[in-house]
C-alpha cells in the first residue's frame, strides 16, 4: 500500500438482533457468522476476488468451547480454502471493531491486500464457568436418583458456591 491510498470497506452486513433467550438462543455464534461469512464470500467469489482474499480476522467475547478459534471454523464453514489463515480478537464490547482495526494496520502495513473481518457473538450461549465447589455440587445434584437424594443434595447448597 503506497502511502495515502484509501482502505475502503466493500461489504457491510449484519445478522438479524434478538433478545438472549429469544428466537434465535439456538443458533450458536459461529453458526450465525458462518451466514453472514459466506454471504460476503460468495459475493467476493462473484467479483473474482476470493482468490485474493489474505485472511477472516473475527471479534469474539464468549467463545463457544466447540469453537475454540471461531475464526477459524466461521471460515471454514462458510467455504473459504483451507489455505486462508482466520485468527479471532477478544475485546470487551469492541472485537468487532479490534478486528477491523487489526484488518486495516496489516493492509496498511502491505502484509495483506484483502481481508474478511468482523464480528459475531451469541449471548444466549455463551459458556458458564463455575467454580469447583459448584460443578462439584452440580455433579452431585446429576447422580442423585431418587427424590429423597436430590432434595438431600439440594440442601448441601451454599451461596458461597457461586464465588
Amino acid at each position: 500500500m503506497n502511502k495515502g491510498e484509501r482502505i475502503a470497506v466493500l461489504e457491510g452486513y449484519r445478522t438479524p438482533m434478538g433478545k438472549m433467550g429469544g428466537s434465535l438462543a439456538h443458533v450458536e455464534a459461529d453458526v450465525l457468522g458462518s451466514y453472514i461469512v459466506k454471504e460476503i464470500y460468495e459475493r467476493f467469489l462473484d467479483y473474482g476476488k476470493a482468490r485474493d482474499l489474505s485472511e477472516v480476522i473475527i471479534g469474539n467475547v464468549a467463545q463457544p468451547a466447540h469453537a475454540a478459534n471461531i475464526a477459524r471454523v466461521i471460515a471454514l464453514r462458510a467455504g473459504i480454502e483451507y489455505e486462508v489463515p482466520a485468527f479471532t480478537v477478544h475485546r470487551n464490547c469492541a472485537s468487532g471493531m479490534e478486528a477491523v482495526t487489526n484488518a486495516i494496520c496489516k493492509i496498511k502495513a502491505n502484509e495483506a491486500e484483502i481481508i474478511l473481518a468482523g464480528g459475531v457473538e451469541s449471548m444466549s450461549n455463551v459458556p458458564l464457568l463455575y467454580h469447583k465447589d459448584m460443578k462439584s455440587f452440580l455433579e452431585k445434584m446429576m447422580r442423585a436418583k431418587s427424590f429423597s437424594a436430590k432434595l438431600a443434595q439440594l440442601l448441601q447448597f451454599r451461596l458461597r458456591f457461586l464465588k
